[in-house]
């Protein structure tokens, strides 16, 4: 893992169960922005902020609970990049983790902030003793190539896997692993 770099923005701030609702807000813009941009994070067009804040809504308890992590990285006042750790629940995979929605603003990539995140991310999954982790991602996306370079192992692509934002024909997803020490 390297260093933060905190040149244009935040460091990556865990939003703690007594923060999260209040930043909800931001977060629905963020991923608003990232669908309409064609982040194919689950979501079709058109995706408007109030299904996102709903989105984020359905996370709250989990917070609470510590069932769910969430950071985010500010830029000035808004929240320009976020990612999710989810700890796997089953009675046998208590060192495994899922990561979910590493979201960065179009006009905020290529200043570290991915890489400031998921850094974070993987010092609390280090901290839960949680040593395997696992996302997916879009094949074509630009995630696909940042994965390898943070040091994920490609595990397979599976074909026909999910419809992109603006539909078309069903598209491949990629799956990463990490395994920490």
């Amino acid at each position: 893992m390297g260093e933060l770099n905190l040149s244009s923005h935040t460091a990556p701030m865990l939003l703690l169960p007594s923060t999260y609702t209040s930043h909800i807000p931001q977060l629905a813009s963020l991923l608003t922005h990232c669908v309409q941009k064609g982040s194919s994070v689950n979501f079709m067009l058109p995706f408007t902020e109030p299904e996102a804040e709903e989105y984020w809504k359905q996370f709250e308890q989990e917070v609470q609970d510590e069932k769910r992590f969430l950071w985010a990285v500010k830029g000035g006042d808004e929240v320009v990049g976020c990612v999710m750790l989810v700890p796997v629940w089953q009675p046998n995979g208590k060192h495994r983790a899922d990561v979910g929605k590493l979201l960065v603003r179009e006009d905020w990539r290529r200043r570290g902030i991915a890489r400031d995140l998921m850094n974070a991310l993987e010092l609390k999954a280090k901290e839960l003793g949680r040593t395997t982790l696992v996302l997916d991602t879009d094949t074509d996306s630009p995630a696909a190539k940042l994965y390898p370079a943070l040091g994920w192992t490609e595990l397979g692509t599976i074909p026909n896997f999910h419809t992109r934002p603006e539909g078309g024909p069903l598209a491949p997803a990629t799956w990463f692993y990490k395994l920490l020490a």
